[in-house]
């Protein structure tokens, strides 16, 4: 555990080392996207954690791939711009929605609570 630790956080060194120079115009950015990410992936994880809702696997699948999409699209805007890439990109996002739909539309509560045994 301890050198996986270190060596994932070398590639993250690494990583912000490599950028560095080409997001120093464009931080604050940065850092709502980042902001987002983490809120959006923490706030399915709880909601995975719960085991409240029947069908959460669609949530957990739906965070990954918005986590997928955003961490691509800087890499395409700003690094390596391919048609290809943008093609897939979307596609990778309108399955993301249409998953993230099903999911709200089609769940429901394990645990059906009533408030009626409550008053009797």
């Amino acid at each position: 555990m301890v050198i996986t630790l270190g060596l994932i956080s070398y590639l993250v060194y690494a990583v912000f080392d490599l950028t560095l120079p080409f997001i120093k115009d464009i931080i604050p950015f940065v850092i709502v996207s980042i902001t987002g990410l983490l809120v959006y992936s923490g706030i399915s994880y709880l909601v995975y954690s719960m085991d409240i809702y029947k069908g959460r696997i669609k949530l957990i699948v739906t965070a990954c791939a918005w986590m997928f999409i955003h961490s691509i699209i800087p890499i395409n805007e700003l690094f390596y711009h391919d048609h290809i890439l943008d093609i897939f990109i979307i596609t990778i996002q309108i399955l993301d929605i249409y998953v993230f739909m099903k999911f709200l539309l089609e769940t429901e509560p394990k645990v059906v609570k009533t408030n009626r045994e409550n008053y009797l």
